[in-house]
């Protein structure tokens, strides 16, 4: 962890990405998208391929997964509606990372927390449901919902538009160049998960943490 500070004491508002960020989603995407694979006779990939797909949604998920299955009958949508298939049965099995859960009843009192996801709207609700946390959230935003996913920061800016909060009393916590890029734009804090699934590129974050216990006692610090 850096010795930046992040501007806690003014912090009304933590958004959150989930991929990688809260929850470590890998196995049951991998899973997905070698379902789709296998269906079709290709072999799978390795969990380490799929995971330098992940960050951008589940469109360029399949794109970066699937060049090799496309024929002129089968087309890169219909592969994503299978793997949606696949994964629609699989996300309510999510695994949250050590001391998400801790860091979130910490600082529900303290701030308004919400979710900012590049996943779809109907698998980010059905993964948070089957998370059955006792934590709330204020907003669920999707790229459905945001006008664009990020790096585009037009779903960070509405969510304080929304919940009328200005970007010096935002941070934004994630994992990948996506999530800090929408931070930076529009104008938050940014936190990085190492532990998440970052693919080294830029922009990196305002701070980087090793995990929630480190992110906890920056928290209480």
């Amino acid at each position: 962890m850096t010795s930046t500070k992040p501007p806690i004491d003014r912090c009304r508002l933590i958004a959150f990405d989930l991929d990688g960020t809260l929850i470590d989603s890998l196995p049951e995407i991998a899973a997905g998208v070698n379902a789709v694979r296998t269906r079709h006779g290709l072999p799978e990939l390795s969990q380490s391929a799929v995971r330098a797909a992940i960050g951008s949604g589940a469109h360029a998920l399949i794109e970066r997964t699937m060049t090799d299955v496309v024929t002129a009958d089968r087309t890169l949508e219909q592969l994503y509606d299978q793997f949606m298939a696949e994964y629609r049965v699989r996300c309510v099995h999510p695994t949250l990372y050590p001391g998400a859960a801790k860091f979130l009843a910490y600082c529900a009192p303290r701030h308004t927390l919400a979710i900012l996801t590049n996943k779809a709207l109907e698998i980010t609700h059905r993964t948070i449901d089957a998370l059955a946390l006792s934590t709330p959230f204020a907003a669920i935003v999707s790229p459905e919902n945001a006008r664009a996913a990020k790096p585009d920061p037009a779903g960070l800016l509405g969510l304080l538009e929304d919940l009328d909060v200005t970007p010096d009393e935002a941070i934004m916590i994630g994992d990948s160049e996506n999530d800090f890029g929408a931070g930076i734009d529009a104008g938050v804090f940014t936190i990085g998960m190492r532990d998440g699934y970052y693919h080294g590129g830029q922009p990196e974050p305002d701070l980087w943490v090793d995990g929630f216990a480190a992110l906890l006692d920056c928290w209480k610090n």
